[in-house]
C-alpha cells in the first residue's frame, strides 16, 4: 500500500463524518500516529462541493453506497433506498449540510442509557470545538429561494421571531464544507496518513486486543497493518456492524464454517433506528428551484458563490411538540432548554418526490414532516461472507409499532390544517400531495405507507450503553475487546431531535479527548 507504514498507534477505519474528526483531533491532541483508511476515494467531482447538486450524487457509486432495505410491510411492501456517503468525507459529501446540535432532552435520554458521561454539561466543550470549524453558518434571508422567503415572511410573529426559521448550514463562501475540508485540511503533521480505496476485510484480535487490520487495495494487494494503541471503526450504521461481524463479534450472525466467534455481542446489528419523512407537496406561485441551471446561473455561482446553486434545498425548518393538552404546537428553537420536540419540518422549494429527476421541475414546494422519536426498532441480518447464503440484509422495520404510523399521520394532518389556515395568493395554492380528495386518517395513512421515505439518519446498530448487552461501553469501546472502538451513527443509543451530523461529530470529539487523556 503506497505511503503507509507497517505500524501506527491508532488506525481509524472509515474517513466519513466521525473518521475525519477523530483523525484530526487525535493528531491535534498529540495522541500518537494515526492511519485513516477509506474504502472510497478522494471526492473531486464538482457536485461534491456545490451545495445544490448533492441529490445527483445519490446514484453515483463513487460517492454513495447502494444500500437498500428488505421489503417493508409498514411501507406497503416497498424496498427503500438508503443513501450513505462513500469517500473521504463520507455522508458530509451528500447531506443537506444542516448544522444542528443535539437537544438537551436528547442527552438526558442518553444519560439514562449510557450514564453520566453524557449529560448536557459534559458535552458542551465538544460542541464548542465544532462551532469553531463552522463559524459562517447563518444565511441572510435574501439568500433563500423566493418561495422560502414568501413562507418565512408569512410566519413571522415579530421582527425577530418566526414559527419557521432558515437552517444553519455547514457551508463556507457558498461551498459545501464537508468533514474533509473542515477537519483534515488544517492538519499538517507527519503523524497523520490518509489512504483511500482500501477495503478493510477484518480486524485481527488476539487475547481480546486489536492487533491491526487486514486490508486490500483496488489492485488486489493484501496487507496487514499493525496498531499499538487501538483500532477505531467509523464505517456507519451499516458498515460498522458488518466489519465487527467479519472480525468475530456478534451472536446472530451467519458465518462460514471456518470462522470463529470472539465475543457474542448479542445486540450487534440490532436497535436500528431511522427518521422517516412524509412530504406535503403544494402548488406554488413562485418558480421552483431548478434541477438544471442556465449558463448565467452557473457563471453567477462561480463568480459570487450565490444564487440558486448555493441552496441546500432544505432551506427552512420548524420543530413541533405536544402542549399541555397533547396537541401539537411550534417549539422554540433554543435547544438548550424547553421540551424535547417530537416533529420536524424540512421545507423545500421543490416537489420533494420528483426533484431533481425532472429536467423541467413541477412548480411546487414541499413541507416534509418527520417523526423524530419513532418507537420501532429494526435490525441487520449479518452474513460474514457472501458465499455463505447471500448478502447481509437491512430491515429497519418501519412502522412495526403502529403508534409510529399514527403519530406521523397526526403530524401530517396538523401540518395540512396549518397550511390551509395560512394559504395566500403570494405563497401557495392547491395541495398536490396528499390532495384534497384524501382527507380522512385512513386515506392519509395508506398514502404515508406508499410515499414515506428515509431522511438518511441511520443509527443504533453498535450502540453505546452502560448495560452489559450493549455493543459498546459508554466510551465507545467494543465489549469483548480492550482497544477496539466504534464511533459513528451506529454508536447512537437513541435518535436525536433532528439532523445527526453535528451529534456524531460531538461524539468523535469526546472519544478523541478520552483516548488522548488515557
Amino acid at each position: 500500500m503506497p505511503n503507509t507504514k507497517s505500524e501506527y498507534d491508532y488506525i481509524v477505519v472509515g474517513a466519513g463524518t466521525t473518521g475525519c474528526v477523530l483523525a484530526a483531533e487525535l493528531v491535534r491532541r498529540q495522541a500518537g500516529s494515526v492511519l485513516l483508511v477509506e474504502e472510497g476515494g478522494r471526492a473531486s467531482h464538482r457536485f461534491s462541493r456545490t451545495p445544490v447538486l448533492y441529490p445527483h450524487l445519490f446514484s453515483d457509486a463513487r460517492f454513495c453506497y447502494p444500500y437498500e432495505t428488505v421489503p417493508q410491510p409498514g411501507l406497503a411492501g416497498r424496498k427503500i433506498r438508503l443513501p450513505a456517503g462513500r469517500g473521504i468525507g463520507g455522508s458530509t459529501l451528500i447531506n443537506a449540510m444542516i448544522y444542528m446540535p443535539p437537544h438537551r432532552g436528547d442527552l438526558d435520554d442518553w444519560q439514562k442509557i449510557a450514564g453520566d458521561d453524557w449529560t448536557w454539561d459534559q458535552c458542551q466543550s465538544a460542541l464548542r470545538r465544532i462551532e469553531t470549524k463552522y463559524p459562517d453558518r447563518e444565511w441572510k434571508v435574501t439568500d433563500l429561494h423566493d418561495a422560502s422567503q414568501a413562507l418565512l415572511r408569512l410566519t413571522q410573529r415579530t421582527d425577530a421571531s418566526s414559527e419557521l426559521f432558515p437552517y444553519e448550514r455547514t457551508t463556507r463562501n457558498g461551498l459545501r464544507l464537508d468533514a474533509k475540508h473542515a477537519w483534515l485540511r488544517s492538519v499538517s503533521s507527519n503523524d497523520l496518513s490518509i489512504v483511500g480505496e482500501v477495503r478493510v476485510k477484518r480486524i485481527r484480535i488476539k487475547l481480546d486486543s486489536a492487533e491491526g487490520i487486514d486490508c486490500s487495495t483496488t489492485d488486489s494487494n493484501h496487507e496487514f497493518i499493525r496498531c499499538t494503541k487501538g483500532v477505531i471503526v467509523c464505517c456507519g450504521a451499516f458498515g460498522s456492524p458488518q466489519l465487527l461481524a467479519n472480525s468475530g463479534f456478534g451472536r446472530n450472525v451467519a458465518r462460514c464454517s471456518q470462522e470463529t466467534m470472539i465475543h457474542e455481542s448479542m445486540m450487534l446489528g440490532e436497535n436500528l433506528q431511522d427518521h422517516l419523512v412524509f412530504p406535503i407537496v403544494l402548488e406554488s406561485p413562485c418558480h421552483p428551484l431548478q434541477s438544471r441551471f442556465s449558463r448565467t446561473e452557473r457563471c453567477d455561482y462561480l463568480s459570487k458563490r450565490t444564487g440558486p446553486m448555493a441552496s441546500n434545498i432544505a432551506e427552512l425548518g420548524a420543530f413541533l411538540g405536544p402542549n399541555a393538552n397533547g396537541r401539537l404546537e411550534f417549539c422554540e428553537v433554543d435547544r438548550s432548554c424547553g421540551a424535547t420536540p417530537t416533529v420536524q419540518w424540512h421545507v423545500t422549494p421543490t416537489h420533494y418526490l420528483e426533484y431533481p429527476m425532472r429536467d423541467v421541475p413541477s412548480q411546487c414546494m414541499s413541507i416534509a414532516v418527520t417523526l423524530l422519536h419513532p418507537k420501532s426498532r429494526g435490525r441487520m441480518r449479518l452474513i460474514t461472507q457472501a458465499s455463505c447464503d447471500g448478502q447481509s440484509q437491512i430491515d429497519p422495520q418501519y412502522h412495526a409499532i403502529i403508534e409510529d404510523l399514527h403519530a406521523l399521520v397526526t403530524a401530517t394532518q396538523w401540518a395540512r390544517e396549518w397550511i390551509a389556515n395560512h394559504a395566500t395568493e403570494q405563497w401557495t395554492a392547491r395541495e398536490v400531495i396528499p390532495g384534497d380528495r384524501r382527507a380522512s386518517v385512513e386515506q392519509v395513512s395508506r398514502l404515508v405507507e406508499r410515499l414515506a421515505t428515509t431522511i438518511y439518519h441511520f443509527a443504533g446498530t453498535c450502540a453505546i450503553g452502560k448495560e452489559n448487552d450493549a455493543v459498546c461501553t459508554p466510551r465507545f469501546r467494543v465489549r469483548g475487546s480492550d482497544n477496539l472502538f466504534v464511533c459513528d451513527g451506529s454508536s447512537i443509543p437513541s435518535l436525536p431531535s433532528g439532523n445527526t451530523q453535528i451529534t456524531v461529530m460531538m461524539m468523535a470529539n469526546r472519544l478523541a479527548e478520552w483516548l488522548s487523556d488515557s
